[in-house]
């Protein structure tokens, strides 16, 4: 998982403490990329705090990476 910025809130890394994540990527072209997500969410402090995500969905802008 790639954290984006420094700042304290909720992942779904900490398997150890029951957080989960389930993304389904419904289409990929060259420009766009959609699908859903869902899982539960640890607090990076406070392995107590959790959230549940049961209907996120994202369409994003596929970028070209050239060196």
């Amino acid at each position: 998982m790639q954290r984006l910025s420094d700042e304290i809130g909720y992942n779904a890394s900490e398997q150890q403490f029951g957080a989960s994540a389930t993304i389904i990527i419904e289409s990929v072209s060259e420009t766009k990329a959609k699908g859903t997500f869902s899982g539960v969410l640890i607090h990076d402090v406070d392995a107590d705090l959790k959230k549940t995500v049961t209907e996120g969905k994202f369409e994003v802008t596929v970028l070209k990476f050239t060196k």
